[in-house]
Formats: C-alpha cells, sequence, structure tokens
C-alpha cells in the first residue's frame, strides 16, 4: 500500500494532505524520514507521523452531525470557540474524527465527520463532482437571466465555477409567505404581479442550490456576484446523504444505505 493511502486509512488526514506530511519530513518507517511519495508499506512496518506510530484500521467511524451557526469545523480553535467536535459525546474522544469538508462560520446544516482519509477525498475532491445541496435565503428577488448565468457558470477569485443548479422554492418578507414555487418554477420576473406595493428591498428569494465544488464560501459569493446577500445558509445534502431531521447540534451514526453511498463512490 502506498504510504499516502496508509497514512489516510490511519485516520491522520487525506491523501492530500498526508503527502504534504510526507515532503515535510514528518513522517518515519522503520525509524527512517521517509520523503518519496512512491513508498510501498508492507506487513510489519512501523509508521510514525510526527513521532506517533499510525495503526492501519479496516474499520471506520462515520457520523453526520448538524452544524449550528456559530460554531467551526476545526478540531480546536485558538480563540476558544465551539468546535463540531465539542457537540459529541465523550466516548468519541479517542476517535481520530474530523469534519469532511467545511462549513462556514455563519452556515448551518449536514457536516460528515470521519477517520477515514480516503472517504474524505473522494467525497470532496472536485473531480468525483459530488453533489451538495444547500437552501439559501437571498435579499430582495433574482431574475431568471441571473440564475441562467449562474447555472452556467462565473468567475470567482479568477476561476470560473463548474455548472449547478438553483431552483427558486419562494419569497417571503419578515412576516408571512408571500409566493411559494411551483415545482418547475425558476424565478419571479416581475415582482409586481405579487403585490405592487411590495419593495425588492423588504423581500427575501429562498432558493435550492447544488454545486459539485466546495470552494470557500462559494454559494455566498456566487450571489454577491449580482449584488444579493446571502442571509442565510443551510446544507442539506451531500450527495445521497441528506439531514432530514436530524435537530441542530446533535449528530447520528450514518445508516447502511448511506454507507453503501460511500462506498460506491
Amino acid at each position: 500500500m502506498r504510504i499516502n493511502k496508509y497514512i489516510a486509512q490511519a485516520g491522520v488526514s487525506s491523501r492530500r494532505k498526508a503527502e504534504e506530511l510526507i515532503l515535510s519530513g514528518k513522517v518515519k518507517v522503520n525509524g527512517n524520514i521517509v520523503k518519496e511519495l512512491a513508498t510501498e508499506i508492507g506487513r510489519g512496518d512501523i509508521v510514525l507521523c510526527d513521532g506517533v506510530r499510525l495503526e492501519y484500521k479496516q474499520e471506520h467511524t462515520y457520523l453526520m452531525i448538524h452544524k449550528p451557526k456559530g460554531v467551526i469545523c476545526s478540531n480546536s480553535d485558538e480563540k476558544g470557540r465551539k468546535t463540531v467536535l465539542d457537540l459529541l459525546p465523550k466516548k468519541f474522544d479517542d476517535k481520530r474524527l474530523f469534519a469532511v469538508g467545511r462549513l462556514d462560520y455563519d452556515t448551518e446544516g449536514l457536516l460528515l465527520l470521519t477517520d477515514d482519509g480516503d472517504m474524505s477525498n473522494r467525497l470532496m475532491h472536485p473531480r468525483f463532482e459530488v453533489p451538495k445541496t444547500y437552501v439559501a435565503k437571498i435579499e430582495g428577488t433574482i431574475t431568471l437571466p441571473e440564475i441562467k448565468r449562474l447555472e452556467d457558470g462565473i468567475i470567482i477569485d479568477g476561476v470560473k465555477t463548474k455548472k449547478c443548479k438553483i431552483n427558486l422554492l419562494g419569497v417571503e418578507n419578515k412576516t408571512q409567505e408571500l409566493y411559494t414555487a411551483h415545482p418547475n418554477a425558476k424565478a419571479i420576473d416581475h415582482i409586481s404581479a405579487l403585490d405592487d406595493n411590495i419593495k425588492d428591498k423588504d423581500l427575501l428569494s429562498r432558493l435550492e442550490v447544488i454545486i459539485v465544488e466546495g470552494r470557500n464560501r462559494q454559494v455566498r459569493k456566487m450571489f454577491e456576484t449580482f449584488n444579493r446577500q446571502v442571509v442565510f445558509l443551510k446544507r442539506t445534502a451531500i450527495g445521497e446523504i441528506k439531514l432530514g431531521g436530524l435537530s441542530r447540534g446533535t449528530y447520528r451514526e450514518l445508516n447502511n444505505t448511506e454507507l453503501n453511498f460511500l462506498k460506491k463512490l
């Protein structure tokens, strides 16, 4: 087994991060520092990372958690903020769990926790194009041409986004639902059809956004391109794994159907 896969399977990191650890001289095999990525690990080899002996794991832990807003995805935080691991019971303290991808501080919703670095890489790497589904609320309304441009891909931080899918779910103001979209609806082009007295700035549009990338604050930046502020963002699904009715701040283990989805990646 290649050394980067061995490190990932030991739950230390993804394969990509494992390569960085190897190249930085933090990995030893049988007492010798190894920097060759093609190094094969065999039965009986002793592998240390940062001085800690690694054990190859056949069994892994797979959890989903409903990350609340105001919680970070890192395993620790120098500012003392609450992390997703703080939401787990102590029985998981001896597990080397980490978050699969990230949700920013102000975003809530589905987050996977595991000690399987190889699976984490397959889920999050753009090459595998695993869809991530979000529900977003933006200030004002959005037109069909604007949604079309977002779906076709726009430039963010100098790089064009991959194609995505956006569905309008409804429009509301601060006190009531004003419009619920037909399942095939894409956008409201003339908000005056709802009420001539309603101003765009007083409305919130609720949309479903499905992307296959995981770039930093991608959904927020997409709408900022059209001067729309995202005021609420929640991830509801990763591929076939759905958040469902899981309450904020709680977790559960993945079921067999969800585990089979991961195995097929």
